[in-house]
């Protein structure tokens, strides 16, 4: 995908890089091959070419969503420095900001992600969308509001899980959930991906539980699974997140990519 640039970013102890930064990717794989070893930089009446330039180390091997804000430092002029960008997937289905009126992030991924096949950052779901919640607000989950992408979502009512149904076609998917402690609890949390049968029943496809830690910020968990041929052209999957032990689960937002065909 193309990367937006941006030629000039201003810190906080008046210091001006001259050197084009990226502001959007895809990856944080991508970042990391992106960001430079050297940039050029103005320090009150001095101009220095080539300063090199120390990025905090990112961990690729973790998934990622957002924006994303690491700490760059110029080794020689023992100045420090964030930068943000923000990490979006052009290969992105369906994105649903979870109980978003209006979104800042899925409104940079429509314009990203040419495939994106909702146009509204979260809604309910009906067999003409092919993808959204399932339950009934204040009767299964409410609405925590709050700014941005992790800052907003749902919470389970006691003993109800959070679910979103996905409609798809035969292949190999990856979904990806955002989570935030709003109120410094620890949850565990299971998240499965389960298809319905043709006779009303459910299989579990796959699965796996982690800890939202009572200080954990900007998470990241990803579940991949496959959607078996059918005599239907689309199963429809849950992605469901329910709680493995007290308190109930949160949800910040769901993301899926299709990986490959069957």
């Amino acid at each position: 995908m193309d990367r937006d640039v941006e030629p000039m970013w201003r810190f906080w102890f008046q210091q001006d890089i001259y050197t084009k930064l990226p502001t959007q990717c895809s990856s944080l794989a991508e970042l990391k091959d992106t960001l430079p070893d050297k940039v050029n930089v103005t320090i009150g009446i001095n101009e220095i070419h080539d300063a090199v330039v120390d990025w905090d180390e990112i961990n690729t091997d973790n998934p990622f969503l957002g924006d994303y804000t690491l700490t760059g430092t110029l080794t020689e002029q023992d100045k420090s420095f964030d930068h943000k960008v923000c990490i979006l997937n052009p290969k992105t289905l369906y994105f649903f900001d979870c109980a978003a009126d209006s979104s800042d992030y899925f409104d940079k991924l429509q314009k990203s992600a040419s495939g994106l096949l909702n146009s509204k950052p979260d809604q309910a779901y009906t067999p003409e969308n092919h993808a959204g919640y399932q339950g009934e607000e204040d009767t299964d989950f409410g609405r925590y509001n709050g700014f941005g992408l992790y800052h907003n979502g749902w919470w389970a009512k006691e003993n109800k899980p959070i679910e979103y149904v996905f409609d798809l076609a035969p292949g190999e998917y990856t979904v990806a959930t955002g989570y935030q402690e709003w109120w410094s609890t620890e949850r565990g949390i299971k998240i499965s991906a389960v298809i319905k049968n043709s006779d009303g029943s459910q299989s579990e496809l796959t699965a796996k539980n982690f800890i939202l830690g009572n200080h954990d910020y900007a998470l990241v968990q990803e579940l991949t699974f496959t959607v078996p041929n059918t005599d239907e052209n689309l199963s429809s999957v849950i992605i469901r997140v329910e709680k493995t032990d007290s308190p109930d689960p949160v949800l910040s937002f769901i993301g899926l990519v299709k990986d490959s065909p069957s």
